[in-house]
């Protein structure tokens, strides 16, 4: 019950009266008050004010701030001596002149929401310390503050005693449970000598991570140790990333640093990884200076020895290796990963990472021995960017390779440039565009060992119904790839470079091509693959030994195949674009168009082509990669052709054979240099002489060139019917 400490006073000072005359009482006035407040108008003291708290007695009271003087104070065990705070300078008080008795409880209650600072100082009793006797057995509302940042400590001093703020243990923020927080209050000051205390709640480094659960802590040469198992989590926003029932250590050093070590199992919670695993996981915190690797700690029977703690003054990290996650359906990310709090922000470091676009289970375009740069946002969203070699997985359909850079912002607004450094090192992530998944190559591309591209390639994934020739329809994945003002090479044994190549040459090369696999393999049953492209160039030149030469414009590569298996069978039914083009993006704000109605695989061109020493055709080509016996040849026909068949063609004095409105077909056969290339022509058409005086030719004329060094017996087609 609270202590009417002015009834208390009251009848003392009527028999105080009755020994007093009336001219003495008038020297006096006292104002009654329920337990706060005795005003004494006189500057002598008239009475002796000896204050007994008794068992469930409250010294203090809500109401005006006490500020009392008695003459002495006896506080008995269930006793309470409550000091209200409403700021710096309005707080209870009580002056005591003699003998001053402790036991029970001091409870300190804030109010009007005010919170001192780390260092305020409050004198709530003024007295002798050589007239002190005992101690508060225990406290209430020391640990008030929400922050869990500071709290209230009990400081006598030799004119009293004070409640001081002070910080919390190495400037973490703790948590206990509310049943916990005055007994570890009790157990983090010095006017207690609690060495030891369960922990229940949870604490945090500020800028690092959360650790939670159930564990001992320890006062130990001015330090505290903890030692337990707990879960510990690295957040942005409803984003977290960490590790569950974690075996950890921590040290707060007698300086006010930081030794941490937790590892286990990684968690990772609304971080947009659809599947996720990953080997170790471990939280490492340290910033005294002092390597703890190897050394251990102990608490309430639980121990720890840290494993992995360099010597560091500002070491805040969070490694995960062999991570394998995928993000958002169809991106894969693989490699081992710091994490650390920036900001609100969780970002991550890794290198010889790994991140690819995925299509189906077959299909993947992106980055390998990568140096990758994650953030994880507090409203949510992510950024990933990805530096390394370039991959392409799709089989015989096309391979790649080069340098690339992978780039996914998932924000509805554009991300900003920023540096990432996670120990030691640093990553510029680029500025991105809202919601960018793509990945950008510098390299090369071979589609179908037919065309070979390279230079900037764009490679974007996106979901789609396919429809086939047959007239079915599959839920497929799609690479789409796009790029202007390439090199490129169509034929074999390309690319241009290669001494064997055999084909056209295609500067400033216009590419769109679609790489897709079906959703759902059906547990690997279907693994179709469909390739569809389209390439134009304004001009081409004919590579070969030098037995054909020539040039062409308007070149036009087309390749629409299916490849794989459906139920253990190839697959042959191609797709057919024509009803729902896919327009690709180049990358530069142009397009280009697939609408193939069915498969095809070739170039066709407008050109010239010089065939040894003696023959040249000029008109519509259409060239096409074919394989026979394990060989791999050129097929070329032409229609609406002009051909020449001489000596000193080309010149004033060429004389031959003239052949007009001509079909023709070429074949050539892959070859080794420096072996001459193999080949053989053959068509018809209006024939006239040319440079030769006297004579004169009409009719039909075929014209027949064998180098195969075999016969030959084969249609080639043509843009105008088969040879």
């Amino acid at each position: 019950m609270p202590l009417r400490l002015g009834a208390f006073l009251q009848s003392r000072f009527h028999r105080y009266l009755n020994r007093r005359s009336a001219a003495r009482r008038r020297l006096l006035r006292l104002r009654r008050q329920q337990f706060k407040r005795l005003e004494v108008l006189e500057t002598r003291r008239l009475l002796a004010i000896d204050v007994v708290v008794g068992n469930g007695q409250v010294y203090g009271d809500s109401g005006s701030y006490l500020q009392n003087t008695v003459d002495t104070y006896t506080q008995q065990a269930g006793g309470r001596l409550q000091i209200e705070i409403g700021s710096a300078s309005q707080f209870d008080r009580l002056t005591v002149g003699g003998n001053v008795a402790l036991d029970g409880t001091l409870e300190v209650k804030l109010l009007s929401g005010f919170e001192p600072a780390v260092g305020a100082t409050f004198t709530f009793m003024t007295a002798s310390s050589a007239a002190m006797t005992g101690r508060f057995a225990d406290t209430l509302g020391m640990f008030a503050f929400p922050s869990g940042d500071r709290y209230f400590d009990v400081v006598p001093t030799a004119t009293g005693m004070n409640l001081e703020v002070k910080p919390t243990p190495g400037g973490l923020n703790f948590a206990p449970l509310a049943a916990q927080r005055d007994r570890f209050a009790e157990f983090l000051s010095t006017y207690y000598t609690n060495p030891q205390f369960a922990y229940s709640g949870s604490f945090s480094a500020a800028g690092f991570a959360d650790v939670s659960g159930d564990f001992g802590l320890v006062k130990t040469g001015g330090a505290i140790q903890a030692a337990g198992t707990a879960s510990v989590a690295m957040t942005a926003g409803s984003a977290s990333v960490g590790v569950a029932n974690a075996p950890f250590g921590l040290v707060v050093t007698a300086a006010n640093k930081v030794a941490f070590e937790a590892a286990g199992t990684p968690v990772f919670t609304n971080t947009g990884f659809d599947s996720i695993t990953a080997s170790a996981a471990r939280f490492r915190y340290n910033n005294t200076s002092t390597a703890y690797t190897g050394q251990s700690v102990s608490a309430a029977g639980s121990s720890y020895t840290f494993a992995a703690l360099p010597q560091a003054s500002d070491l805040r990290v969070f490694s995960i290796d062999a991570v394998d996650a995928t993000l958002g359906g169809s991106l894969r990310l693989s490699g081992d990963f710091a994490f650390q709090k920036q900001n609100n922000d969780v970002r991550a470091i890794a290198s010889q990472a790994a991140a690819r676009l995925q299509a189906g289970a077959t299909l993947s375009a992106g980055v390998t021995s990568a140096v990758a740069a994650l953030s994880l946002n507090a409203d949510g969203s992510r950024q990933l960017y990805a530096d390394g070699n370039f991959v392409l997985n799709a089989g015989v359909m096309a391979q790649g390779s080069g340098t690339a850079v992978l780039r996914e912002n998932t924000s509805g607004a554009a991300s900003s440039a920023t540096a990432v450094t996670i120990e030691g090192v640093t990553l510029s992530m680029p500025a991105m565009a809202a919601v960018t998944r793509q990945v950008a190559v510098s390299g090369s591309l071979n589609m179908l060992d037919f065309l070979h591209v390279s230079g900037g390639l764009t490679i974007e994934q996106s979901p789609r119904s396919l429809t086939l020739t047959d007239g079915s329809t599959v839920a497929v994945d799609i690479l789409s790839i796009g790029g202007n003002n390439l090199n490129a090479f169509a034929g074999v044994d390309g690319p241009a470079s290669n001494a064997d190549a055999t084909g056209l040459s295609l500067p400033n090369l216009k590419l769109g091509a679609v790489l897709a696999a079906p959703r759902n393999s059906q547990n690997g049953s279907d693994l179709r693959t469909w390739t569809a492209t389209r390439a134009t160039s304004a001009t081409a030149t004919f590579l070969s030994d030098g037995s054909v030469t020539g040039n062409a414009t308007n070149l036009t590569v087309g390749l629409n195949q299916a490849r794989g298996t459906l139920a253990g069978n190839a697959a042959t039914i191609a797709a057919n674009y024509s009803s729902a083009p896919l327009n690709i993006a180049a990358g530069d704000g142009t397009s280009t168009a697939i609408d193939f109605p069915q498969a095809t695989l070739g170039t066709t061109a407008t050109g010239t082509l010089s065939v040894g020493a003696f023959a040249e055709v000029t008109g519509d080509w259409a060239f096409t990669k074919t394989s026979r016996e394990g060989v791999e040849r050129l097929e070329a026909g032409v229609s609406s052709a002009t051909a020449f068949v001489g000596n000193n063609r080309g010149t004033a004095s060429e004389a031959g054979v003239k052949v007009t409105g001509a079909k023709l077909g070429l074949v050539m056969v892959e070859r080794t240099a420096p072996a001459s290339a193999k080949y053989a022509l053959a068509g018809s058409g209006t024939a006239s002489l040319v440079g030769i005086t006297g004579l004169t030719l009409s009719g039909t004329a075929e014209v027949k060139v064998n180098r195969m060094g075999a016969a030959v017996n084969e249609s080639i087609a043509t843009p105008g019917g088969s040879v």
